[in-house]
């Protein structure tokens, strides 16, 4: 007998307690952001100054979007490549999120903005192998990530920002 509920369903619950967990009073809302980071999904081989995703990296994308469907967010940034744009664009489709663009090239640039237009709402970043974790070590202030392998495609880190606190960073696979 199916009880009905999926891993992508299971995993989505646990993102959401994770964020319910970090969220504070509505008081402070203003002063805090949740911001999600993710690289972009398995690449494909149509053109290789700007690929598209695979078949595989379109069904990870449609996962990425069923896994935080229960997530309130309100902004999505890109860098302006096909490949993280396609990762986002479920997500993007199935609710009203606004898309921006960010430029890899200046990362410590990128993130004040990222930061800066992120408080009191939840968004999510697409990157890079090398810029995502970098983004994470930036929000952070020190260097805990290291680039992702090239084959590496299914880490999220979840990092929550509280005016007059340490961030808090999660780190999760899918």
């Amino acid at each position: 007998m199916s009880t009905g509920i999926t891993l992508p369903h299971l995993f989505s619950g646990f993102i959401a307690a994770v964020l319910l967990f970090l969220a504070p009073a509505a008081a402070q809302a203003q002063n805090m952001a949740t911001i999600v980071l993710v690289r972009h999904a398995e690449r494909g081989t149509d053109d290789p100054r700007d690929p598209g995703l695979s078949e595989a990296g379109r069904a990870r994308a449609v996962r990425l979007q069923q896994l935080l469907a229960d997530l309130p967010v309100q902004l999505a940034w890109t860098t302006d490549y096909r490949r993280t744009r396609q990762t986002l664009e479920p997500l993007v489709a199935s609710r009203p999120v606004t898309l921006a663009i960010y430029d890899p090239r200046d990362l410590g640039a990128a993130v004040e903005r990222i930061v800066r237009e992120s408080v009191g709402k939840t968004v999510i970043v697409a990157g890079h192998a090398n810029t995502v974790p970098t983004m994470v070590n930036l929000l952070a202030g020190k260097n805990l990530y290291a680039d992702l392998a090239e084959s590496e495609y299914g880490k999220i880190w979840i990092v929550h920002l509280r005016e007059g606190h340490p961030p808090t960073i999660v780190p999760l696979n899918y």
